[in-house]
């Protein structure tokens, strides 16, 4: 156990007080969805460690995904777990987020910089990804469309190995554009999206 000791000392002319409290501190355990960050390009996490002018201004972060990564253990993912048709957060735990540092067009449509709540309404050949003003939310449960800023169709293909835990990334398409990819079980979801 760990303690938490606060003391207090009070001196009033020639008489003093002191006081002990003893807290215990309680530390939640290991979250079983733990939250991961990926970030494109993947050298921008790295930039205070670059010294040359170059690199660093190739390193310049463009966006970022921050989500929960819960586990296949054994369970039937999709059509089950994750209903077709429905609204899912895109991971476990508070609502996945994903944020531009530039404006950048998604699904034909101008989303501003900033950070926005990610979600996804997942059918078994295609996925509509939801960027929403919500951030501050847990999952789905309180999600109003009012906050919806964009929405776009992503492509689904069988992934050759069973993902065990959600995972995602960023690939380079070109210079102007690139793919997040939403891999679980044996399914990877495709989202294009073009930087201007």
């Amino acid at each position: 156990m760990i303690y938490r000791f606060i003391f207090y000392f009070f001196s009033f002319s020639d008489s003093c007080v002191f006081s002990l409290n003893a807290q215990e501190l309680e530390f939640a355990g290991l979250d079983v969805s733990p939250m991961d960050l990926v970030q494109y390009p993947g050298m921008s996490r790295f930039r205070n460690f670059i010294d040359n002018e170059e690199e660093l201004a190739a390193a310049t972060p463009k966006m970022r995904v921050v989500h929960s990564r819960p586990q296949v253990k054994g369970r039937t993912i999709f059509g089950e777990l994750v209903k077709y048709g429905e609204p899912w957060r895109l991971g476990a735990n508070e609502t996945t987020t994903i944020t531009f540092f530039d404006d950048v067009m998604i699904g034909g449509r101008e989303v501003k910089k900033g950070t926005y709540g990610l979600m996804a309404v997942v059918n078994e050949n295609e996925w509509e990804f939801v960027f929403h003003k919500n951030v501050a939310s847990w999952g789905t449960a309180n999600h109003n469309d009012e906050h919806n800023v964009a929405s776009a169709m992503a492509s689904v293909s069988t992934h050759p190995e069973t993902i065990e835990a959600l995972s995602m990334a960023f690939e380079k398409q070109d210079d102007n554009s690139v793919h997040l990819l939403v891999a679980w079980d044996n399914t990877l979801a495709r989202l294009p999206i073009v930087m201007q």
